[in-house]
């Protein structure tokens, strides 16, 4: 039982080892999962205590014997501390009392202590456990993966390059597939997860990792192993946005742009500005013109706003998303926090123009992105639905990033899901296929003590039987029932009257017999 425990508990850190160097696991025990490892471990340690209990027990029984071996015999109350049939309260009283020799309270501290050991190597070896996913790898490939700092010098080629799509087409071109994405940006699985903040605390504050996932990893997942339903990408770069609101909506008129149309009411009006109380950070507004927009001026009645501060990171993280949907699982190994700062703001606003000027690419007001805000009003005023409305202007505000950065379609370069050779090298990594499994991770210093105490058990155990085996002392041929040994195999010679053994209670039985002695009987 005892080679057990220790197996499943050691697979469990080969498991993770195994998992963290992406070697394959070589056996079927290291894929064992929790509630597995955790039947066998329990009902190991139930069947080891209660045998290591009734071991104990035959061990004190032998020591018994061998103590009560004439001539010298056995001091009673060293008998009392040493005899199985002393409950655990009696050994206490042993300990505690005044009378009895320090021999007595040795046996009766050590019998205590071996009890205590049993019970607490049941216990601690659950202590400090907590729950640790590994992954088995089936398959390793070299990718790029990941999205860089915003980089500026993207734009004009990008805007240029799907204006060629259609070279007579005279108004501004906006492909779909970046119009749609964008007002959920931040709620996307497939792109992002949600972070630490790294200077904020509260419920003001909210952060995002934008990583990208498997959506922006080169080549595509290569098929087979369909028992491996997850990838694994090490040392992915990313972009971490941290939002803080509310912040001033004072915003000067060449901060801003406004986004309508004559005729139309559906406008709204987007600052942003370099954030002055924070050194790289940004501050933005968007205020909703409820009567449109006159000659580019924003006409409201009671301005419906959001407002946030937006700062940038740089980090790495270990991403992990499904096969089958893409959808990111976890992100781990997070590298620490390096501020972004110099971050060009003009161009910056300039790539929010492109996106959100409805009028120039000839989108009807109702089916602009700047609808979704104008429409929300009322979501706007309510505190439990504000939230709602701020993710989709925080999605906006992440837009740049995501897409003009250097392993993004806005890069000439990336005409196809292929590894290229002009990407930053940081964007050069490997995926790994995987399946998971749910692990304990099991506190080694927990698991050394409980190595310890139940192997200070079982080393007590064999002493003993290598005592009566080796031994020069002969022991009486004894039988399952303690009292009837004692009552038939030994001799207790003491000097007191029988009449008060038979009114003594537990202190005046000790008081009587401190100094009697037993003897197994000889004859």
């Amino acid at each position: 039982m005892f080679a057990i425990i220790i197996l499943f508990v050691q697979a469990t850190y080969s498991a993770e080892i195994d998992s963290n160097r992406h070697e394959a696991f070589g056996n079927k025990l290291l894929k064992t999962d929790v509630s597995t490892t955790l039947a066998v471990l329990r009902t190991a340690q139930g069947i080891l205590s209660a045998i290591t209990s009734m071991l104990l027990t035959d061990a004190f029984k032998f020591l018994q014997w061998i103590m009560m071996n004439p001539p010298r015999g056995l001091s009673y109350p060293s008998l009392l501390a040493i005899s199985p049939t002393t409950g655990i309260l009696g050994t206490l009283d042993l300990l505690r009392s005044s009378v009895v020799r320090k021999s007595a309270k040795a046996w009766a501290l050590l019998r205590v202590s071996l009890i205590a050991i049993v019970w607490l190597s049941g216990l601690v070896l659950f202590f400090k456990t907590s729950l640790v996913t590994v992954y088995d790898i089936a398959f390793t490939y070299k990718v790029t993966a990941g999205v860089s700092p915003f980089n500026a010098s993207l734009i004009r080629p990008f805007i240029t390059s799907a204006q060629s799509l259609s070279p007579n087409y005279q108004l501004m071109v906006v492909p779909y597939t970046v119009f749609a994405a964008v007002y959920t940006l931040v709620l996307n699985p497939l792109l992002c997860t949600p972070s630490q903040s790294v200077k904020c605390t509260g419920t003001n504050c909210m952060s995002y990792l934008l990583s990208g996932g498997l959506e922006m990893v080169a080549p595509w997942v290569p098929e087979g192993y369909s028992d491996y339903p997850m990838v694994k990408i090490e040392d992915v770069p990313s972009i971490q946005l941290d939002f803080e609101w509310p912040v001033s909506d004072i915003f000067d008129d060449a901060d801003c742009d406004v986004f309508g149309e004559d005729g139309y009411t559906i406008g709204i009006r987007l600052c942003i500005v370099e954030d002055t109380t924070a050194v790289g950070s940004f501050r933005a507004g968007l205020f909703v013109c409820n009567n449109g927009t006159v000659g580019g001026i924003c006409h409201a009645t009671q301005p419906a706003n959001i407002t946030s501060s937006i700062s940038f990171y740089t980090r790495e993280a270990t991403v992990v998303a499904v096969r089958s949907n893409y959808s990111i699982i976890s992100t781990s190994n997070l590298t620490p926090p390096i501020q972004l700062t110099g971050v060009d703001l003009l161009s910056y606003r300039e790539s929010l123009r492109w996106l959100l000027n409805y009028t120039a690419a000839n989108i009807p007001p109702p089916s602009s992105i700047a609808q979704s805000f104008w429409s929300s009003v009322p979501e706007l005023a309510s505190p439990s639905t504000y939230g709602i409305v701020l993710q989709n202007f925080q999605s906006v505000l992440a837009f740049p990033f995501w897409y003009f950065n250097s392993n993004n379609w806005a890069n000439p370069d990336l005409q196809e899901k292929q590894i290229i050779s002009t990407l930053p090298p940081q964007f050069y990594t490997q995926a790994y296929i995987v399946a998971p499994y749910s692990k304990l991770r099991f506190d080694r210093g927990m698991f050394i003590l409980f190595l310890i105490l139940q192997g200070l058990a079982i080393v007590f155990v064999w002493c003993v039987l290598l005592f009566v085996l080796f031994g020069t002392r002969t022991l009486p041929t004894t039988s399952s029932y303690p009292l009837y040994d004692i009552a038939f195999k030994a001799n207790v010679d003491h000097e007191v009257k029988e009449e008060e053994l038979s009114e003594a209670g537990n202190s005046q039985c000790l008081k009587l017999m401190k100094n009697s002695k037993a003897f197994g009987k000889v004859d």
